[in-house]
């Protein structure tokens, strides 16, 4: 028996036939905060921050949620957010060794992502593909790594004010205000940091520069999931125009919850993709 866990940040909060559990991630300010689970409003979120003027922050689940979520009758595969620009991964890890202390037969694995959204979702799809064919805990725990450094990811951003109001990408490459109505290409990079890649005037220029940019590090026709803020439909354009130049490629979609939804904003988007180098 297994149980896959994951902070809030995956943007699913269930998988059907797994014993699957998100622990939540907290949005503050100094008027509200919003707990980033099933309950959570997300239109109402999006719309009061707009109109918020202050500051505004996140922060990780607490070593308490992460206890709470362990099984110790189960195998615990527990993928975090990004340990480069969020302290989720360290609290995971505290957690797991406290656990240790009064459960010492407990089997809890940490993957740091150095990454978010939809390569999590991802990776949980990879392990429970795994556990499908008869892999073992060890192997398993050996395998993820690997397929984290064989995925990568992009972030789509029509506006980057909450990523840069909190430290989690450079303005190098960046416009104050936007003024220009560009789009922002930004990729993590190997250790989970956030940099500029490119900027495309236009969604057509965007889409088509997307793949462009995919290919250079080595995408030819991989696994591929979207996830979205309030922009479904120019998710699916992007979809399909990978799928037209190749046509054998999966493709699934996603819209963001709350903490992704506070970074990527109104209009934002991230893609995972498998690259060539993809384990079989």
């Amino acid at each position: 028996m297994y149980k896959i866990i994951c902070d809030s940040s995956c943007d699913i909060r269930e998988y059907e036939g797994v014993d699957f559990e998100a622990v939540p991630v907290f949005i503050y300010n100094t008027h509200q905060s919003y707990y980033d689970n099933e309950y959570l409003d997300l239109t109402s979120m999006l719309n009061e921050l707009e109109s918020y003027d202050g500051h505004t922050y996140t922060a990780c689940p607490s070593v308490e949620s992460w206890l709470e979520a362990f099984s110790e009758k189960k195998e615990n595969y527990v993928i975090t957010l990004t340990g480069g620009i969020s302290g989720t991964y360290n609290s995971a890890c505290v957690a797991r060794n406290l656990f240790l202390e009064d459960h010492p037969g407990a089997k809890i694995v940490i993957f740091d992502s150095l990454s978010t959204g939809p390569e999590m979702k991802m990776a949980v799809d990879r392990i429970v593909d795994m556990k499908k064919s008869g892999y073992s805990y060890e192997e398993i725990s050996t395998e993820i790594p690997n397929y984290f450094r064989s995925v990568r990811m992009f972030l789509e951003l029509k506006s980057s004010n909450h990523l840069l109001e909190n430290g989690r990408i450079s303005k190098m490459g960046l416009m104050n205000g936007n003024p220009l109505n560009y789009r922002f290409l930004a990729k993590f990079t190997l250790d989970g940091r956030i940099e500029i890649a490119k900027r495309f005037r236009g969604k057509k220029k965007m889409i088509s520069g997307t793949l462009q940019e995919m290919e250079k590090i080595g995408y030819s026709g991989g696994r591929v999931r979207i996830t979205y803020v309030e922009t479904a439909a120019l998710a699916l354009k992007l979809g399909k125009y990978i799928r037209e130049q190749y046509p054998t490629a999966y493709i699934d979609y996603g819209s963001c919850s709350g903490l992704c939804s506070f970074y990527l904003e109104r209009g934002g988007m991230m893609l995972a993709f498998e690259t060539e180098d993809i384990a079989v």
